[in-house]
């Protein structure tokens, strides 16, 4: 994980600061958009859309900041480099936690994107003014109900909270695993090849998981919904 601030390059600094930022907002946004489109014939799309999501951030960004946007990527990278060179990558932990928090941070500003686009204000005769934020579940719904003309989706109350978590551990730590790898053994000389498959591992990852933890896969989504 290259911290330009050992060369005091400012610049590069706020670039990848800057790029992890919007890049981990584009993505809250595609994710809560995606969401309220719904499903078509049955299908959901929003996995879909994230990863074509994931490819082009990578593409765009990915030369600048490593293309992470995730803050297990993050820790994943971090925990190879050091393991790579376990004597010399301590002076790397806070500029991690960094990355981390500007990727957290990202994600509050595409939730307040995603909450001044699609909330909305219902009319007062119907609901009593009561105002409806839309940001997407994280846990699966399986049913909806109406209460005073707004819809709302009802989780499913059979899942555990344990049977979550143990999907979303699972899932993701296979999704760093292949960033890990795509890392590894072919690094930025082929970077369409590297995003084609980190977007594939992460569309795997969704559908894999949404049927029980509504797909997460990253807890920059994750924590910025929940606080939302």
């Amino acid at each position: 994980m290259y911290d330009p601030r050992a060369n005091f390059n400012s610049l590069a600094t706020v670039s990848i600061l800057f790029s992890e930022f919007i890049g981990t907002a584009i993505l809250l946004i595609v994710v809560n958009w995606s969401a309220a489109s719904g499903e078509k014939g049955g299908v959901s799309f929003q996995p879909f859309a994230i990863a074509l999501t994931i490819f082009a951030l990578i593409v765009q960004l990915g030369p600048i900041s490593g293309g992470m946007f995730n803050p297990a990527v993050t820790l994943g990278l971090y925990i190879k480099k050091f393991g790579e060179k376990p004597g010399t990558n301590f002076r790397n932990a806070n500029w991690m936690v960094l990355i981390i928090l500007t990727q957290i941070l990202g994600g509050f500003f595409g939730c307040l994107i995603v909450y001044w686009c699609l909330s909305k204000s219902i009319d007062k005769d119907e609901s009593s003014g009561i105002l409806v934020p839309t940001i997407a579940v994280l846990c699966p719904p399986v049913s909806s109900y109406k209460a005073d003309g707004v819809e709302f989706d009802l989780c499913d109350p059979y899942t555990f909270s344990w049977q979550v978590f143990a999907t979303e551990a699972i899932c993701t730590f296979l999704f760093v695993s292949t960033v890990i790898s795509v890392v590894h053994h072919m690094g930025q000389s082929t970077l369409a090849q590297d995003a084609l498959t980190v977007s594939l591992g992460i569309l795997a990852a969704i559908i894999a998981a949404m049927g029980i933890s509504g797909g997460c896969i990253n807890p920059a989504v994750g924590f910025t919904q929940t606080v939302f």
